[in-house]
């Protein structure tokens, strides 16, 4: 299942980044601490393919990450390290490509916090 690949991949050490209000699937908690740092990610599957033998499904997903933070330099730093860990990332079973589409920085003035969302495609052997 992708969320259990997924999952162990962002709770994995070498990711290399400990935000310190935690790393979450889909949602925030509803009172999240606005000093606090957190990664936050989703998917969603884009398509289904058959290989020629229709022994092996290739499920194609985007996944979005996104960090928030009120220091725009950590949420820099943390969504650099997750791109080059997650493209470099193969576990020669289920996830074997992943690859950086685009990216987006926000700002919340209400908050002051910084958001950077970034996508990727995945291609997910069943």
């Amino acid at each position: 299942m992708i969320l259990d690949s997924l999952l162990s991949i962002f709770t994995d050490p070498s990711l290399g980044v400990t935000p310190s209000g935690g790393i979450f699937y889909d949602l925030l908690p509803v009172n999240y601490d606005i000093n606090k740092e957190y990664v936050v990610f989703y998917y969603k599957e884009e398509q289904g393919i058959t290989t020629l033998d229709k022994n092996v499904n290739i499920l194609k997903y985007i996944l979005s990450v996104q960090v928030i933070s009120n220091d725009l330099e950590n949420v820099i730093t943390m969504n650099d390290a997750i791109r080059y860990y997650l493209e470099k990332y193969d576990d020669k079973q289920h996830l074997r490509s992943i690859t950086f589409l685009n990216d987006e920085k926000s700002y919340s003035p209400d908050d002051k916090l910084h958001y950077k969302t970034s996508t990727y495609e995945i291609f997910y052997v069943k």
